[in-house]
């Protein structure tokens, strides 16, 4: 008999701390998403964009990991929906502010993949604790070309 694993959808503006079961979130063209792997647990943020400060993730992440592990941990930041020749500045301004969020609390070397594209264009983001990977989706419904997948460690430790 074949076990069946579970896993948690995080929905926009919502968030998990700690989880041992896969973690996934998607739709993130102006939001941002966040994902901390520490261990065996990993912690997910889809931050709402331009109201992300309005989220405790970041306090109860810092609980979560140990003062003096969180320079080695990795957090892998992901979003879309901007352009480079007209970026939105609320994308902009969301995206640094999750980084000094981030920075404050010791978190020092994330892995950024912002993608372009236009006001349909997506990331998602999707845990596999088996394998011990994240699965980053990337496309633009405007463009309607071909998804594409980047595959990174869960547990990254000073690698980017």
């Amino acid at each position: 008999m074949t076990k069946q694993f579970e896993e948690i959808t995080v929905e926009q503006g919502s968030y998990e701390i700690a989880s041992s079961l896969d973690l996934r979130t998607s739709g993130l063209g102006p939001c941002v998403g966040v994902l901390v792997g520490f261990e065996d647990k990993v912690s997910m943020l889809h931050a709402s964009m331009p109201d992300a400060s309005d989220c405790p993730f970041f306090d109860e992440l810092a609980n979560a990991i140990p003062a003096d592990a969180r320079a080695n941990v990795c957090p892998i930041l992901a979003g879309c929906h901007t352009t480079s020749d007209n970026p939105d500045n609320n994308i902009i301004n969301t995206r640094n502010w999750v980084i000094q969020e981030l920075e404050l609390r010791g978190f020092t070397n994330p892995i950024v993949r912002w993608g372009e594209g236009g006001d349909l264009a997506y990331h998602n983001l999707c845990t596999d604790m088996k394998q011990g990977i994240v699965t980053i989706k990337s496309g633009d419904h405007n463009a309607r070309n071909a998804e594409s997948f980047e595959q990174l460690p869960l547990w990254p430790r000073g690698e980017t």
